[in-house]
Formats: structure tokens, sequence, C-alpha cells
């Protein structure tokens, strides 16, 4: 992984990607409307950074929603909400359908214009660290994100996440791989995904074929790739120091099953709190074996309120 120092004084971290409002129907009937998105991701980071991070949310938001996600999250330490990027439309809107069996199911509507350089150009010179979460897959074109990996000195994670997603007319998410991915891939020091995305990628469904492949898209770019499988924990391969090569398979932190369980935001926290350990120089197996624990604890989670619960 990119070295990183010890903090000493506050960090500059961006957080990029889309505010959703979300519909999430879950298999019991319940049904909830809540913002989220990228929002997970930020305000996680916050509470995880332990006052020693300054977070720097790239996002769009038209001016109702920006002035309400100043009041709403005035709390969250270190968020910065100052400097939102207007857009004079509604935004995204996500009805997340959830099955009995863990699958899901996406229904997106809205656009949104993709951020661009000139917009992020002058943030950059002052973070060290990036967090790029693919939430719908059109925050950003290809040629940007490159332009950014050689703006930002620190290391740059990134959750692939809605770039192996079409969308049809009705908003209906499906599988689709991107063209370009490893171009796409090998910006980014670490990459995180979950299983089903990185099917889509070409990767094979068993945990060593999981980790073989993992362990290929290293030696193509990033430094680290993680492959989250929710109860099934993860695969990590990486590179160390030293350059030696480690792959890891790591068993997924225990939920008790006698709450509610609510995935949503699951990978977004994981993000947040594999970014926080980044940061912090941790060596990449404690880091991820933090994100599980955080995106365990998520899970008894609702709602972008009540993430202050992962405060260390």
């Amino acid at each position: 992984m990119t070295a990183c120092l010890v903090p000493s004084a506050v960090l500059d971290v961006g957080v990029l990607g889309s505010i959703n409002q979300d519909t999430i129907e879950h298999p019991d009937g319940r049904i909830q409307h809540e913002l989220g998105g990228v929002l997970f991701t930020a305000c996680a980071l916050g509470y995880l950074g332990g006052g020693a991070l300054r977070i720097w949310l790239l996002a769009r938001a038209h001016d109702e929603l920006a002035c309400s996600l100043r009041q709403r999250l005035s709390h969250v330490p270190g968020l910065r909400l100052d400097d939102l990027f207007e857009t004079p439309s509604p935004g995204y809107c996500c009805r997340i359908m959830y099955d009995e069996w863990g699958g899901k199911r996406e229904v997106l509507q809205g656009d949104v214009a993709p951020l661009t350089m000139a917009e992020l150009s002058p943030f950059l010179p002052r973070l060290q660290a990036l967090v790029v979460n693919f939430v719908t897959g059109f925050e950003l074109d290809l040629e940007t994100l490159a332009a950014i990996r050689g703006g930002v000195e620190g290391p740059l994670l990134m959750d692939v996440h809605s770039l192996t997603l079409g969308r049809r007319k009705d908003g209906l998410r499906f599988p689709r791989r991107p063209s370009d991915a490893d171009r796409w891939l090998a910006l980014a020091d670490v990459v995180q995904m979950n299983e089903l995305e990185a099917h889509i990628l070409g990767a094979p469904a068993d945990e060593e074929g999981l980790l073989d492949w993992a362990s290929l898209l290293v030696e193509r770019g990033p430094r680290a790739v993680i492959v989250t499988r929710g109860a099934a924990g993860a695969v990590v391969a990486g590179r160390e120091a030293n350059g030696r090569l480690i792959r890891i398979s790591q068993k997924a932190h225990p939920v008790d099953v006698a709450h509610e369980i609510d995935p949503t935001g699951c990978g977004d926290v994981f993000l947040a709190a594999l970014t926080a350990a980044t940061v912090r120089g941790t060596d990449l197996q404690s880091a991820a074996q933090m994100a599980g624990r955080a995106a365990a604890s998520n899970c008894l989670i609702t709602g972008i309120d009540e993430l202050h619960r992962l405060a260390p």
C-alpha cells in the first residue's frame, strides 16, 4: 500500500461520490426513506477518524439539499460541507429492493452531471488522501479520474461499486463490465469491491480463485485489492512496503442476528474504515480487519443519523 505518515496534525481527505435519496424495501415489508450514497462513507469517516481527519465532501447537491445537509450533519466530526457543487436537478433517487436471500435490485432515477477537473483541481493540492466511491458510476469519466490521480500526492482509494452496473431507460440497474475496466482499476492505490462486482469484472466464484484474481490485479497497478464477501468475509491481496505480495482470506466479524439486519451502506462504511486506517499508516491486514469490524457494526445501524455509533 502507499506509505502514509502517522498524522501529527489533522489530515485532509476528499470523499467523492453521489448523494442519493434512497427508498429501501426490505423482505419483511418495511420501507425506509433515507439520504444515502456517499454520505455513508463521508459521515462514517468523520466518526472513525477520531478528530484527526478533515473530510471534504466532493459531490453535487441542489441548494435546498445542501442547506439541509449543513444543518443535519453539523455534528459529524471534521466533515466539511461548505463547498458542495451545485446542481439544478433534484439529484439521484434510488429504489433499493432486498430479497429474503440477501440479493437486491436497484432502480436509479435522475441525472447529475459528472464532476470536472476544473471543479476539483482547487481541492487536490490540500488533500493527503482521496476516496472515490462510485455510488452511481456516473460521478467521473475516465479522463478526469486519470487527471485527478496525477494531482493527489497521497493514496487514492476506490470503491468500484456501480461502475459494474448499466442503467436501462426505466432506471433498472443491470450487471455490465465497464469498457477499459483495467484502466479504471489501475488508477487507484487501493481498490475495493464486493463479490458480485468482482464476478462482473471476470473473477471466479471460489475463494482461492478470487485470491488469484485479486493478486493478478495487483500486478497491473493497484497496491491492494479487497473483495468483500458479506458473511463469508473478504479476500485481500496487496504489496507490502518491501514489495512482498500478501494474500489473505479474512473471516467476517460476527453479527448479532437477534437484531434486525440492515445491509445498506455496509460497503461504504467498510471503505471509510479502510481509509481511516490507511491514512494512519496501518498495515493492510489490520486495516482490512478494522474495516470488516466497522461494516459488521453497520448491519445493526439504520441510516446516516446512527453512524455516530461507529465512533471508537
